[in-house]
């Protein structure tokens, strides 16, 4: 599945129907909203299908970094008895470059990075914003 055709399938709350196989700090860094943090090395596929909402014929849904973690995901899920597990193309880094929202954990604005020292930044509109660091 592409994520234009998942962004689309997710219009609705996801409800526990995409689970997240990143690391829980990853995860925390930013995320899709509805998804749910099921680290890949916590992984268990009776836990999984017993906490969702919805019928185990139903789709569910998996992304990670890439395709190869959630697909490893997808074969630990199958093999436990789900029905249709899903891997979502290109995980986490192409849903981003495709501009599909994420929740973040802070506004990019309040990242460290930017943060460290005076960022003068050059706005569309030819305005300049000057972002520093609060005590």
């Amino acid at each position: 599945m592409t994520q234009k055709q998942n962004n689309r399938a997710g219009n609705q709350d996801y409800d526990h129907n995409l689970i997240d196989v990143r690391t829980e700090k990853e995860f925390e860094s930013f995320h899709i909203a509805g998804a749910r943090s099921v680290p890949l090395k916590k992984l268990s596929a009776a836990k999984v299908l017993q906490d969702r909402k919805r019928a185990a014929t139903e789709p569910l849904y998996i992304i990670g970094d890439g395709r190869v973690q959630a697909s490893l995901a997808a074969g630990i899920l199958t093999g436990g008895g789900c029905c249709q597990a899903v891997v979502v193309d290109g995980g986490m880094d192409v849903w981003m470059s495709e501009g599909l929202s994420v929740v973040r954990e802070k506004p990019f604005w309040n990242h460290p990075t930017l943060l460290k020292q005076c960022t003068l930044i050059r706005m569309n509109g030819g305005v300049s914003l000057i972002v520093r660091k609060t005590a």
